[in-house]
């Protein structure tokens, strides 16, 4: 029989506390309810708020592209899905960190605009300044800093803290959202996003989808609930 001592049960206790954090850390997003009243106000501020990103980023001449549920409602409906609340453009970490901070914040608040970055996520959080709205465009951070297990090519993978205890292998750790550099290599395509207008979108159309919803970009993605 085994027996319990107080090491084992502090031992217990931490595995414990470990599984809970990283359960906590990397669950996943897909049970979130979304919001199907969003108002035709709501989503208006919304393309304004991805346009005025749009030229900041082309301002600050860094790469970017609708990706992940903007760049679903593009494909399907040429604009923002209306039941998503928020923007997303993917970009490139080697050329974000080539500015200072207090530069890339200065230039996004001249065009009424507020930047935070979030370091769990790696990404960073744009809000309107001259609105209090709730409206948030999302722009993740890829990078080709890992050097990644099992890659044929050019690869762009997540970054954030909270990915930098996984292995350094796309198929293993599919939180690294891993997709094929060429599909942001330059020139970009601008297609028209709704009220928002001519904005870039990746390569090869839908393609990177296929690396970030492996299980799910060919389905309609409207929410049971709308």
């Amino acid at each position: 029989m085994l027996r319990v001592t107080p090491s084992r049960v502090i031992y217990l206790l931490c595995f414990s506390i470990l599984f809970y954090l990283v359960f906590k850390i990397f669950a996943s997003e897909t049970g979130v309810i979304k919001n199907c009243d969003i108002s035709h106000e709501y989503l208006e501020s919304l393309d304004e708020t991805l346009a005025r990103v749009h030229t900041v980023l082309e301002k600050l001449s860094l790469t970017h592209a609708l990706c992940y549920e903007s760049l679903v409602g593009q494909v399907r409906l040429g604009r923002n899905s209306p039941w998503e609340e928020s923007g997303y453009f993917c970009v490139i970490n080697e050329e974000i960190i080539k500015y200072d901070e207090n530069f890339i914040g200065n230039t996004f608040h001249r065009a009424d605009l507020s930047i935070a970055y979030d370091s769990a996520e790696g990404r960073y959080l744009v809000s309107r300044s001259d609105r209090k709205d709730a409206v948030i465009v999302k722009l993740i951070v890829f990078s080709q800093e890992k050097e990644l297990q099992e890659v044929m090519e050019r690869t762009y993978h997540r970054i954030g803290w909270k990915r930098r205890i996984l292995p350094p292998n796309c198929q293993y750790s599919p939180s690294l959202d891993c997709f094929p550099a060429r599909l942001l290599d330059k020139p970009l395509t601008k297609v028209k996003f709704g009220r928002a207008g001519m904005i870039p979108v990746p390569n090869e159309q839908f393609e990177i989808l296929k690396y970030h919803f492996p299980d799910t970009w060919w389905k309609d993605n409207k929410p049971k609930n709308c």
